[in-house]
């Protein structure tokens, strides 16, 4: 943090840590503190650092939150955003994992729902910026449907290909 402190500064970055950093140094504590405040209202990139973190705890740690401060009370979706680690953090548009593995690993579960996920076998260390960019070009050629069929023209052209095929379809 020290290092890439100006860098961060400079380029409008906005800096974030999420997850329990009770086991980590409190100097080292104040560092990041002092970080998210100077770098709180950057409009650029937003790069967010997982000390401790889990998805599920994340959750389950938002609910508890609720359910204390809203005793009786049913929670929402947006109640239940409201009281994440950094309920203004917005939903993950892309995920790239290095390494090889191909699993989210109970990362942002909540915040990866709609996400363009993308696996490669490059480390970390290795991972640059062409890599990055040939990234970019390929998750952007996706279509997003976010949970939508794409249009209701071709929902009729499966009906009638399943009907020509002897399938049935129908509503419930």
């Amino acid at each position: 943090m020290k290092k890439e402190r100006d860098r961060l500064i400079k380029n409008k970055i906005q800096f974030k840590v999420i997850g329990h950093l009770d086991k980590i140094p409190e100097g080292t504590r104040e560092l990041i503190r002092e970080l998210e405040f100077l770098t709180k209202e950057h409009d650029g990139l937003k790069l967010t650092f997982a000390f401790g973190y889990g998805g599920r705890t994340e959750i389950v740690d938002a609910v508890n939150k609720f359910l204390i401060e809203n005793p009786g009370k049913a929670i929402t979706e947006e109640d239940l955003q409201n009281n994440f680690y950094h309920p203004k953090t917005k939903d993950v548009d892309l995920l790239i994992r290095t390494g090889g593995d191909k699993r989210i690993s109970n990362f942002l579960l909540w915040q990866l729902a709609y996400a363009e996920l993308y696996f490669t076998t490059t480390a970390w260390p290795d991972f640059g910026r062409p890599e990055f960019i040939s990234i970019l070009k390929e998750v952007e050629q996706r279509e997003r449907r976010f949970g939508h069929v794409k249009c209701l023209g071709a929902l009729d052209e499966a009906k009638k290909m399943a009907k020509k095929n002897s399938f049935v379809l129908g509503r419930s």
